[in-house]
């Protein structure tokens, strides 16, 4: 089930307004073991009180968390250095513990997998055809046996895939597909139709 609350001109994911909520979606379950980074013994807390320029030009100075807390949408903000937690900070009803949907972020988390993965040996090459790993594909148009890891990552596939969408009915089918790809079950039954 995915719905939005609200009414509003501009997104604020701390009101709800313009916000998704979801019930039911695909969990990987946790291994007995998985690994947290350790928190630092010397933290950046100072980033709560260091000033810096917020627009150029103009310079009227402002905390990180005044500047994220004012008209962004940002839950929480995370920096590790060294693999340790050096800083942590969320707004609204957000915490550490609290389960969110990362979207656009799985894009740089996939790029690090497939560089790891080649790393390891599991990927010969990003310029491999994502036939080669996905065969299923090569029955579904000549043009994904052209299609590289390469593109994929650098956002180059050239797929009709359009995540441009207002919260209009106009666009309750760009809205579907975005809902089916970030929550769906079967994602390969909508890769295969791009």
């Amino acid at each position: 089930m995915l719905y939005y609350e609200g009414a509003s001109d501009r997104w604020d994911a701390r009101t709800g307004y313009y916000s998704f909520e979801h019930h039911e979606h695909d969990t990987i379950a946790n291994g007995q073991y998985y690994f947290h980074f350790p928190v630092a013994h010397v933290k950046a807390d100072w980033l709560d009180t260091a000033h810096f320029p917020n627009e150029p030009h103009q310079c009227p100075y402002t905390t990180v968390g005044k500047a994220l807390n004012a008209e962004s949408s940002t839950q929480g903000v995370l920096i590790i250095h060294h693999d340790r937690i050096v800083y942590e900070r969320y707004w609204g009803d957000f915490s550490e513990n609290q389960m969110a949907t990362v979207f656009s972020i799985s894009k740089s988390i996939t790029s690090l997998m497939c560089g790891i993965a080649v790393d390891d040996g599991y990927i010969r090459s990003i310029d491999d055809p994502v036939t080669v790993y996905l065969p299923e594909l090569k029955n579904e148009d000549p043009m994904w046996q052209k299609l590289t890891i390469r593109h994929v990552l650098d956002m180059r596939s050239g797929l009709n895939f359009d995540d441009a969408y207002d919260l209009t009915l106009k666009d309750l089918g760009k809205i579907n597909a975005m809902a089916q790809l970030n929550y769906g079950h079967n994602l390969m039954k909508q890769v295969r139709g791009l």
